[in-house]
Formats: structure tokens, sequence, C-alpha cells
């Protein structure tokens, strides 16, 4: 009986450049989480929101932005080339050809690297 690998279907989450960076900002709330990066604050003194809808006050979620540092996250294999594509500061992500977590694992393994844990009181607050 052969043994057949199992494939990796990613999921949107693992290809959004500012999750693999060491300055996300995490806030929990009731149903999933709000992400912001902590490298960039508006006047205010809150963070930038990230969005898929980037605008002067949130950046993009998906590209990330100049001031990328990586956490240390691996990223599969094959989505890497796509990271690098958005964002070349994506080349120091680490490569892991088992770095197969999506959705709920993805997120859950995001908070074993270096991001913050913030209060909402960082956050921006909502359009």
């Amino acid at each position: 009986m052969s043994k057949r690998k199992k494939s990796f279907s990613p999921s949107p989450l693992n290809f959004f450049v500012c999750l693999y960076c060491r300055n996300v900002a995490i806030y929990p709330t009731r149903d999933d989480n709000d992400y912001a990066c902590a490298k960039n604050q508006l006047k205010s003194g809150r963070y930038r929101q990230l969005s898929l809808f980037p605008n002067k006050a949130r950046l993009s979620i998906h590209e990330g932005c100049g001031k990328f540092e990586s956490s240390g996250l691996p990223a599969h294999p094959s989505i890497i080339e796509e990271l690098v594509n958005l964002n070349p500061l994506a080349k120091k992500i680490p490569v892991d050809e088992n770095a197969k977590e999506v959705a709920w694992e993805f997120v859950n393994k995001i908070y074993l690297f270096p991001h913050f844990n913030c209060t909402s009181s960082f956050m921006p607050k909502k359009d």
C-alpha cells in the first residue's frame, strides 16, 4: 500500500504577509481577531489597522509594508513565492514544507511567534 502525501490547500489567511510579521498587533474580539501594525501608528497613537481594503488609515494586510520584519512563522513552499511577490521583504520568512496550517490552526500558530497582544485602546476606532 503506497503512502500518499497529504496535499496542502492554503486558506486566504496564509497569503497575508502581515500575519508573518513580528509587528502584527492582535486584538481578540468576540468572534474573531482584529489586526493592526505596531510599527505604523496614527497621529492619535493608535496602531494602523490592517485590512483587505487599505486607505489613508489602513494598511493592506495582504501586502504588508516597508517595515516588515519576519516573526519566524514559517510558510509552506507553495506560497512563499506569492508572499515575496507581494512584498520583497517576505523573503525573510522561513520556509517549511510541514507548515500546512490553515484558517484557525494558522491563526493559533501566530501566537507562538513574536507579535503584539494589545488592548482596544491601541486599536483604531471602527468606522
